[in-house]
């Protein structure tokens, strides 16, 4: 995917202006506004708990308001995803594959949350076009994942198009959209539906298995790298692979 079409960068982008992991986060990075308000996090969850045809509280909306205006260029930036069409982030892969990280997936949650803010604050104020360009956004956050060869990554991808979908449901109980609106946001539902995501990310675990037994089998990796550190779910202690 070329620099100019790649959602990718503009997420990272968005993420840099934002603290990891908002709202939950208590950690602003250094040059990111701050403090952040406390109930922050009980309003964004808030977006799940109101029914859609509901109008939020006025203490949900004041902070929701108040946190979008504290970030106000990150959003600015977040609503241009909705001109992108699909994204690629840099992999870094693992010496044993399996050990590859995935921070930029996590990114693409927090930035799928600052935008179902603004969605619902658009909704809000009667903006429902503005809403569903917003709610169009998020799921171009989710497409910048791209076709990486993890599951995982799908899986994040499906759960930030369902933060777009209920984001647009909102909107749609709040008011109506014009018609151009509904289209452009349609043909995008449409496409996203069509992506084959689990066959993407079935195929990516085979080849990733592939590689790991490889690597195992010509040395390259010991076995060791295999065993998880943390304790079993049965309480067992580590789970331990041995030769």
């Amino acid at each position: 995917v070329s620099d100019p079409e790649n959602s990718a960068l503009v997420v990272e982008k968005v993420q840099a202006l934002v603290p990891e992991n908002w709202p939950a986060s208590d950690s602003p990075k250094a040059g990111v506004p701050g403090p952040r308000r406390e109930n922050a996090d009980e309003s964004i969850g808030a977006l799940d708990t109101t029914p859609g045809n509901v109008r939020l509280s006025d203490p949900v909306a004041e902070t929701l308001r108040g946190e979008l205006k504290s970030y106000e260029k990150a959003v600015h930036l977040a609503r241009t995803l909705a001109n992108y069409r699909r994204g690629r982030h840099e992999l870094v892969i693992g010496p044993a594959v399996i050990d590859t990280l995935l921070p930029h997936v996590q990114h693409t949650r927090t930035v799928a949350r600052l935008l179902a803010a603004d969605a619902a604050m658009r909704a809000h104020g009667g903006d429902i076009d503005g809403a569903l360009d917003s709610c169009r956004a998020i799921f171009a956050t989710g497409r910048s994942i791209g076709d990486e060869p993890f599951l995982i990554s799908h899986l994040v991808r499906v759960a930030v198009g369902e933060v777009a979908l209920k984001s647009t449901w909102r909107a749609l109980g709040q008011g109506e959209a014009s018609d151009p609106a509904l289209a452009r946001l349609q043909e995008l539902i449409l496409d996203e539906l069509n992506q084959p995501l689990l066959l993407v990310g079935v195929k990516g675990e085979r080849a990733v298995l592939t590689e790991v037994i490889r690597r195992v089998g010509a040395g390259e990796v010991p076995i060791s790298a295999l065993s998880e550190g943390g304790a079993s779910d049965r309480g067992a202690g580590p789970r331990t692979i041995a030769p």
